[in-house]
């Protein structure tokens, strides 16, 4: 849910970036921010779990981050004023299906036993 709400962001701000004029800055600052947060902590996570850290994401963190891919991609297409709304809405339905395939295997295949 945590990285639904991630992408969510990032898919809300492509959806404003082409209206939001000289204060799209903000925008930027805010994405930027998330990430950074959440790169640190996933950053230090692995600095004191290391090797079983990787053990237990392997298997959904591809899914994970091609949905943050495709969420930050469409903002940044959006910024530039390159993204229809309907290339918007497909690639909320793909980060959507992304996130769902990841969750789906965290809980089966990732979850300790």
């Amino acid at each position: 849910l945590h990285n639904a709400q991630i992408a969510a962001a990032a898919l809300l701000a492509a959806l404003l970036a082409p209206r939001a004029g000289p204060l799209a800055i903000v925008l930027d600052i805010l994405l930027g921010g998330l990430l950074v947060v959440n790169a640190s902590i996933v950053g230090v996570a692995l600095g004191g779990y290391g090797g079983r850290l990787l053990a237990a994401v392997w298997p959904h963190a591809p899914l994970e981050l091609a949905a943050f891919s495709l969420a930050g991609g469409s903002y940044l297409a959006a910024r530039d004023g390159n993204l229809p709304a309907r290339t918007l809405a497909t690639a909320a339905a793909g980060v959507a299906l992304l996130l769902l395939a990841a969750g789906l295997l965290e809980a089966t295949v990732s979850s300790p036993r």
